[in-house]
């Protein structure tokens, strides 16, 4: 969840649409380069919502293929696409004529800057002659993985474990007797953001409960319930204690990181996000694991949410997490199959 205008209300499972009315005005607008519509008082629009494919995450120089489907006439006749996107909206590409043939699909690539990163809105428009025209939008956000994510609290200093399953590298501190990862884990069994596969190495994977049980590298464990509070009491709490929630720590370990320029914790009277102890929380939210193809990702820049080891009973287990307005740790039970929360590693500190 990138901060986004209007985020909440937009949102939907697939690519976020922006559904936007075709007014008369946006036909006249686009009549020079997209259509010549009739303005008799009972033209029709063009029919049906315009589909295409977007994926939610986007990468800087990518280049994605968009086939629209969905518009159609009540009489029948030919339907043409014309797209703009917000990087220039000067720009107008004309890819299907309404009287083509079947065989012209409408195809328009979307070239993406290499140097451009946030938020790109892609528009098409479907006309024909005799109708107003038809739109609709929809928006990606560009992430560079190397760029987008900034001042999150690592440096370079801080001792580094490579899994030797994948060479990736996570950060970690020793807290108390624990050596902690101040990253989140990014191992395959886990799914990354909005299956966005070069997500993972920004904000990490989700995982179920019995995915994460095994997800961390050898000679590494998924933190318990008693590692939780032992952290907690090394952070301040000296009462922490397991099953209970922490308090007034959450502050000390919110990372202070911006994505695409804006900050990810956003400012609460309640909360001071300092990351003082580094260990660089990010609101990343959590999943609910609806089916293996298709996790909802919910809540990005409100919660963090990690699994402990520790069963509650057959079907859930212990997870702590954090909210944006909470100056505590919070502890809840998720569902082992259906809650997908993130996984720090943990192991006994070494001399």
């Amino acid at each position: 969840m990138v901060t986004k205008k209007n985020t909440e209300s937009m949102k939907n499972s697939g690519p976020i649409a922006i559904i936007m009315t075709a007014l008369a005005f946006a036909a006249a607008l686009f009549a020079s380069s997209c259509s010549s519509n009739s303005t008799s008082d009972d033209t029709e629009y063009v029919s049906g919502k315009i589909l295409f494919d977007l994926p939610y995450f986007t990468e800087p120089g990518g280049s994605y293929s968009l086939v629209p489907s969905g518009a159609y006439t009540s009489d029948g006749s030919g339907v043409g696409y014309c797209w703009t996107n917000s990087v220039d909206t000067s720009v107008r590409d004309t890819t299907r004529h309404a009287d083509d043939p079947a065989s012209v699909t409408g195809e328009y690539i979307l070239e993406i800057p290499e140097d451009y990163k946030g938020d790109l809105v892609v528009t098409c428009y479907a006309f024909a002659e005799g109708y107003y025209t038809n739109t609709q939008s929809y928006y990606t956000t560009v992430v560079d993985e190397e760029e987008s994510l900034q001042g999150a609290g690592w440096f370079p200093r801080d001792p580094v474990f490579t899994d030797s399953r994948d060479s990736r590298e996570y950060r970690y501190l020793t807290y108390g007797s624990l050596d902690w990862f101040i990253q989140n884990l990014a191992y395959g069994s886990g799914k990354p953001y909005y299956n966005c596969e070069f997500m993972r190495d920004v904000f990490g994977a989700f995982y179920t409960w019995e995915e994460a049980r095994t997800a961390c590298p050898e000679g590494w464990r998924l933190p318990t319930e008693d590692d939780w509070a032992a952290l907690a009491a090394a952070l301040g709490d000296e009462d922490a204690a397991p099953g209970e929630a922490f308090g007034s720590i959450a502050g000390r370990m919110m990372s202070m990181a911006t994505f695409n320029d804006v900050k990810m914790w956003e400012f609460s009277s309640s909360v001071r996000a300092d990351n003082y102890s580094r260990f660089s929380v990010l609101p990343a939210g959590y999943a609910v694991m609806r089916d293996e193809a298709s996790p909802l990702f919910v809540d990005l820049n409100l919660y963090a949410a990690f699994w402990t080891g520790t069963e509650y009973d057959g079907e859930r287990a212990f997870y702590r997490y954090l909210y944006k307005t909470s100056p505590d740790v919070l502890v809840a039970l998720g569902h082992k199959d259906y809650f997908g929360a993130q996984v720090r590693c943990v192991r006994d500190a070494r001399d």
